[in-house]
């Protein structure tokens, strides 16, 4: 750490209504008064230097506040996002990921909040006067270690005691075309984190259920090349086990991207999606799909109805003895754009 800077932050005090000449504030009155009641924000600012290969950094402010709000810029002077673990009153661990590059540094802005905040009184129930509502239980937060790569376009899926994200994008956008991944993160029943084998290719756009023991992640796209790159749909269906030992179950019936993934009964199913094989500047063709596939216990495959209605990018949930699917695209083209289809299908559990 180095060059810190602590600082303080005054509100300022806006006068509300009709514009105001220079010297009106005499005729206002003297603010002193109201400046000083103004509250003060006490603040601390530092940089921090990466190395390429550390993810965690603790920061002292001293402050002597736990309530504090914490700002991060990047080497490009660009606000940043990352989690925030306050250890103490005087300390915050910051998690950043992908590790900062060697040499470059992040500006790292902390500042106190000024006020304490009241107990709110819980609202009264209409049906019994003057008796509080009851409270849920105390929740505490707890800090789970970051995933491995940040990234957005991820599935979840929980499979035995794990719970898995896989595959995603890494945005890059600053610096050149975003990049897709095969990565695959568990989180066990104690939130503990392991990096199970990769998928067999990178891959966004897909649809993840889980089934028996298994959990599939299936379809969705693979990038060609970053020379001409376009989004390719992929057929092939990638299984983990309650191991996390990783298989191949029988591909789709067809290879599509941007489909739906639910369970019900004993089958995972896999719903509508876009046939389309388009570059990534190419907008001008999505085209929904009504296939359905569905995988028992034994990873056995079979189709069963097709949906009424082709959709791309639908919505799926399960509830009692069925599974619906919402919205979605039927179709896209430049000069026929379709609104999203309003109408649904349900699938008992017997199919």
């Amino acid at each position: 750490m180095s060059n810190s800077i602590p600082y303080v932050i005054r509100n300022r005090l806006r006068v509300t209504g009709a514009p105001q000449e220079p010297d009106d504030a005499v005729r206002l009155g003297d603010m002193t008064a109201a400046l000083a009641a103004a509250p003060v924000f006490a603040g601390y600012a530092d940089t921090i230097e990466g190395n390429g290969s550390d993810i965690e950094f603790t920061v002292t402010h001293n402050l002597g506040s736990d309530a504090v709000m914490v700002q991060v810029y990047d080497a490009d002077k660009c606000l940043t996002s990352c989690p925030v673990e306050v250890l103490s009153g005087s300390s915050i661990k910051l998690h950043i990921t992908p590790a900062i590059e060697s040499g470059k540094k992040y500006l790292v802005a902390v500042v106190k909040v000024p006020f304490a905040l009241s107990p709110i009184t819980p609202p009264q129930d209409p049906q019994t006067p003057g008796e509080p509502l009851l409270e849920p239980p105390d929740a505490q937060p707890i800090w789970v270690a970051p995933l491995s790569v940040a990234r957005y376009g991820l599935v979840g899926v929980s499979v035995g005691d794990y719970a898995l994200f896989a595959g995603g994008v890494i945005s890059t956008f600053s610096t050149g075309p975003d990049t897709t991944v095969d990565t695959v993160d568990a989180y066990d029943s104690n939130l503990t984190h392991t990096l199970p084998t990769a998928l067999s290719a990178a891959r966004s756009g897909f649809a993840g259920a889980s089934v028996g023991d298994f959990a599939l992640f299936a379809s969705g796209y693979i990038p060609d090349d970053w020379q001409n790159p376009r989004e390719t749909p992929a057929a092939d269906v990638e299984v983990y086990d309650i191991n996390l030992s990783r298989h191949v179950a029988a591909g789709l019936s067809v290879p599509r991207r941007y489909l739906t993934g639910a369970t019900i009964g004993g089958y995972a199913l896999f719903v509508g999606g876009d046939l389309t094989n388009r570059a990534w500047d190419d907008r001008d063709s999505l085209l929904g799909t009504d296939i359905v596939d569905a995988y028992d216990v034994n990873l056995t495959r079979s189709t069963p109805d097709a949906l009424s209605t082709k959709r791309h990018g639908p919505a799926s949930v399960t509830v009692g003895n069925f599974v619906l699917f919402a919205s979605g695209y039927e179709r896209y083209f430049v000069g026929d754009e379709s609104f999203p289809q309003g109408r649904h299908k349900y699938l008992k559990q017997e199919q």
